[in-house]
């Protein structure tokens, strides 16, 4: 799940391959995908979903939802749960399958931002000081990164 300026919450329906927005008032629309119909970019009505996990909305309302990606700093799982949007414009995804967070520019560079002590980072929160808060479902913690310099390691 995610929350837009406007107050709507982002969630992810995988069950019909779909991305939806609930409004404040519980009003229900379909925003990306159809049920059944695979995987494709595009815009949010002609995008099309597989089974989504992961759903963030960035500082102009754009809606990202995770993808397999393969960048200069390595593959990132096809399995991802959870991305954010951090203060520094960049995607940042906890990837369970390589126990670790990465950062992804704008640009699309990859880096890894931690890769100790996860087992499954699953769920992740970019907060406004620019800490990113990860859950990790395999040691039934939550770990709180402090990003020292955008690019380099974290605490």
């Amino acid at each position: 799940m995610a929350l837009d300026a406007d107050g709507n919450v982002i969630v992810t329906d995988s069950g019909n391959d779909v991305i939806r927005r609930i409004t404040p008032a519980g009003q229900i629309n379909t925003i990306s995908g159809r049920a059944g119909e695979g995987l494709r970019d595009g815009a949010r009505a002609q995008a099309q979903c597989s089974e989504p996990q992961g759903v963030a909305v960035g500082p102009d309302g754009s809606i990202y939802r995770q993808r397999r990606v393969h960048r200069n700093g390595g593959p990132i799982s096809p399995y991802i749960e959870g991305i954010a949007i951090g203060s520094d414009g960049a995607l940042y995804v906890a990837d369970p399958d390589y126990s670790r967070v990465v950062r992804i520019t704008r640009e699309g560079e990859l880096s890894i931002v931690a890769d100790s002590g996860f087992s499954s980072p699953t769920g992740i929160i970019a907060t406004p000081d620019g800490k990113l808060l990860v859950s990790d479902t395999g040691t039934n913690v939550i770990w709180k990164i402090t990003i020292e310099d955008v690019g380099d390691s974290a605490e």
